[in-house]
């Protein structure tokens, strides 16, 4: 299952991971790419699923609760984040991507923004270039076919979001600058 946990709207590169997918359904049939989200784009992701012919592999789930997308994250073998430039603004921090490493998820996402802050190619997630179709098949296949560095790489993704973005570790740096300008 590849999870794709984003608003639909250009600025997400939401299209990508479908022009991806056949390449994927290549090696890997029984793959299916799911949606959690609404936007603009869903009618254009939907008419190009039917005019590559894997309606049958993608699979729109709509607007999801937060509560259920814990559930989500972990059944997903890999989640995608593949935001874009576009119009002069791209990708801050991914509120999506920090969710995936929190969840032990392995992550995809495009080396703009701060994505390239939240995630260190090959060590926990993996970066491509964006708009690269054929980069994100490749990174997917590279990940569904080798487990066990999908399982290294979701592992770190974890422990980087408890050691850095954990409620306490923001708590530590808080102390110490504290500590330093009373000292």
């Amino acid at each position: 299952m590849l999870f794709v946990p984003r608003r639909m709207t250009e600025k997400n590169g939401v299209i990508y991971p479908l022009l991806a997918l056949p390449e994927v359904l290549e090696n890997h049939h029984e793959t299916v790419l799911v949606y959690a989200g609404t936007g603009e784009q869903r009618s254009r992701l939907e008419e190009t699923a039917a005019r590559l012919q894997i309606s049958d592999s993608v699979l729109f789930l709509g607007s999801v609760p937060f509560e259920k997308m814990h559930n989500l994250y972990e059944a997903s073998d890999i989640v995608l984040i593949p935001s874009v430039h576009s119009h002069g603004v791209e990708e801050a921090t991914s509120i999506s991507a920090l969710e995936a490493m929190s969840c032990r998820s392995p992550v995809i996402a495009s080396a703009i923004g701060g994505l390239k802050e939240i995630l260190i190619d090959g060590e926990d997630g993996l970066l491509v270039e964006e708009k690269n179709k054929e980069a994100l098949a490749q990174a997917i296949s590279i990940l569904l076919k080798d487990t066990a560095y999908a399982t290294k790489l979701a592992a770190k993704a974890r422990y980087k979001m408890e050691s850095e973005y954990s409620h306490l570790s923001a708590a530590e740096r808080f102390e110490k600058a504290y500590d330093e300008v009373l000292n």
